[in-house]
């Protein structure tokens, strides 16, 4: 009908628009970011209403809502909702690294670098099954959530942090939440159920501490007068980041059981872990691999697998619970379940501790 048609164009016509305000909106967030009174530093960003909001937080918020717009239901669009997120993201970068030349190396680090030591293998880059606007979408948002880890480029080895472990770091934390709420919003399109906890793993990990005899470059060079363990200071956006991992992750813990696959062994365990894992995905349910986490995790992962969990897959949602009974103690046997074998360390999330030590 024409009222259909109408309504049709005008969502296209709305996601045109946001194509083109996005950018200058991200551009504007970069530039303020600079300046600190146009951050939540200023005032010690404890502004309470939307007419308050500092100008760089106030400009990401818009970001974010452009992301939500193109990211509607429109019925036989051109483009899929992560094709026209990575656009956007992507026209974006772009803008800003035209208008702040200084960043355009660090934008383009992320796409093609590597950790090194227990960190990213960029198996997903190498993984059937994932579409195409899945991975793009995936690669845009490295720059985004990347934790302050070592990369390797040629033959030396650098510390780097995406974006948001940056704003973390310079205690920005308004602007740390709505970079939160860009990732919930971008990365809810995809439709790999593994690459969206892997992105709420990512999330998690830029509030890892790094020490002061570590040098490591930001995507923006920020040189705010804050200290990295400053960061404590960042309780509101560790408790949206808590909230988005546990949304990327489905609410669904790794152990959670599956139907029986048609044509399935007797059980589970004779299944193959490689079978297990894309039935998982075949149900829309998530999983977490052991390199997605920090080294010290990997220990405690492995010996839950050796004990029974066959498959070796780990949810979000059962890193995060396993931290928090860490963090506050609970639980009568909690010294021998957790604290003996593996050890403490091994369950320790650091803005599960940010925001327990905030309560």
């Amino acid at each position: 009908t024409d009222d259909e048609y109408d309504a049709k164009m005008m969502q296209s016509h709305l996601i045109a628009a946001s194509l083109q305000l996005g950018p200058l909106l991200f551009t504007e967030f970069c530039s303020c970011s600079y300046n600190q009174s146009h951050t939540s530093l200023h005032g010690s960003g404890k502004a309470s209403s939307s007419c308050e909001l500092p100008l760089a937080t106030l400009a990401l918020k818009a970001f974010v809502a452009c992301i939500r717009r193109i990211a509607i239901d429109i019925g036989q669009h051109s483009l899929s909702k992560a094709k026209r997120v990575s656009t956007l993201i992507h026209f974006a970068v772009h803008k800003a690294s035209s208008c702040l030349p200084t960043t355009k190396d660090r934008w383009d680090f992320f796409p093609t670098s590597t950790m090194t030591g227990a960190g990213e293998k960029d198996t997903h880059d190498i993984k059937e099954g994932v579409s195409n606007e899945d991975m793009e979408l995936r690669r845009v948002l490295k720059a985004v959530i990347s934790p302050i880890v070592p990369y390797r480029n040629g033959d030396k080895v650098v510390w780097r942090g995406g974006l948001l472990s940056e704003l973390v770091a310079h205690c920005m934390d308004m602007e740390a939440t709505e970079c939160c709420d860009l990732l919930e919003s971008a990365a809810s399109v995809i439709e790999d159920p593994d690459i969206r906890q892997q992105m709420g793993v990512y999330l998690l990990r830029c509030w890892d501490y790094v020490g002061p005899e570590v040098t490591w470059t930001g995507i923006l060079g920020l040189e705010h007068d804050c200290s990295y363990s400053g960061s404590q200071n960042c309780s509101k956006s560790a408790s949206k980041a808590l909230e988005v991992a546990i949304a990327l992750g489905g609410h669904l813990d790794g152990d959670t059981p599956i139907p029986p696959p048609p044509k399935a062994a007797d059980s589970f365990d004779d299944l193959p872990r490689e079978t297990l894992c894309r039935h998982r995905k075949m149900f829309g349910l998530p999983l977490s691999r052991f390199t997605d986490w920090p080294e010290n995790h990997i220990d405690h992962m492995e010996r839950i697998a050796k004990s029974g969990n066959e498959a070796g897959l780990f949810g979000n949602l059962q890193k995060i619970s396993q931290a928090l009974l860490s963090q506050l103690g609970i639980g009568a046997n909690f010294e021998g379940t957790f604290k003996k074998q593996p050890p403490r360390t091994s369950v320790e999330i650091s803005c599960v501790q940010i925001v327990a030590s905030a309560a």
